[in-house]
């Protein structure tokens, strides 16, 4: 995967985070402005997954889905 982590079993799919494809569908038609911020939130949703995956959260628990 490319968190670089295998992803538990309860775990079934990313959610409200969206594909790759629509995210990499999106930044075509941003400036470098944009690009830079598009790709710094998701490296904070990359560090936010990774946290949850460590203390053994599920992504459907109310605190993590908000």
């Amino acid at each position: 995967q490319a968190l670089g982590l295998s992803a538990p079993r309860r775990i079934s799919s990313a959610g409200n985070f969206g594909s790759s494809a629509t995210r990499e569908s999106e930044t075509e038609n941003m400036d470098d402005e944009e690009k830079k911020l598009h790709d710094k939130i998701n490296m904070i949703r990359m560090n936010f997954l990774r946290l949850v995956y460590r203390l053994g959260q599920s992504l459907d628990e109310s605190a993590v889905a908000q």
